[in-house]
C-alpha cells in the first residue's frame, strides 16, 4: 500500500480546506454588503453606471473573485484589504497574483500603470477616478 502518499495528500487536502474555509470568512464581511451602487454613483456622479460596473468586474476579475459580487465593493475599500483578506500573510506561501493581474488588466483597458500609483492606502474609488483621467 502507499500509506505516506495517502496520508500526504490527506493531510494537504485538509489543508487547503482549512485554508479557504479561513478565507471565506475574511472576506464575508465585504461579500455579502447590499449593493454599493449608490457608494459608486454618489462618490463618481459624473460617472455612467457601465463605467463603474465595467471596472469592479476587472477587479473581481483580477482577484479572481465570483463575478456576482462586483457591486459589494465600495469606493472607500482598500485593494491592500481585499488583498490581505484573500491572502493573509500568516497563511500565505505563494498568492495567485491577484494584484499583478488586476494591473495587468488595468494596462490594457485603460492605459493606466498601477505601480505608479501604488500605496498600500490606495482605494478602488482611487483607481477609478484615475481611469476616467485616461
Amino acid at each position: 500500500m502507499h500509506w505516506p502518499s495517502i496520508i500526504f495528500w490527506t493531510v494537504a487536502g485538509s489543508l487547503v480546506i482549512a485554508i479557504e474555509i479561513a478565507r471565506r470568512r475574511r472576506l464575508s464581511p465585504m461579500l455579502s454588503r447590499a449593493c454599493a451602487g449608490r457608494d459608486w454613483r454618489r462618490a463618481f456622479p459624473q460617472a455612467q453606471s457601465d463605467e463603474i460596473r465595467a471596472f469592479l468586474k476587472l477587479f473581481v476579475n483580477g482577484f479572481a473573485l465570483r463575478r456576482k459580487h462586483y457591486l459589494a465593493f465600495r469606493p472607500t475599500d482598500r485593494i491592500m484589504e481585499v488583498y490581505r483578506a484573500i491572502n493573509p500573510p500568516e497563511w500565505t506561501v505563494a498568492d495567485n497574483m491577484e494584484l499583478e493581474i488586476f494591473a495587468q488588466e488595468l494596462e490594457r483597458q485603460y492605459g493606466l500603470s498601477l505601480e505608479s500609483i501604488w500605496r498600500d492606502d490606495l482605494t478602488l474609488g482611487g483607481v477609478f477616478i484615475l481611469t476616467k483621467k485616461r
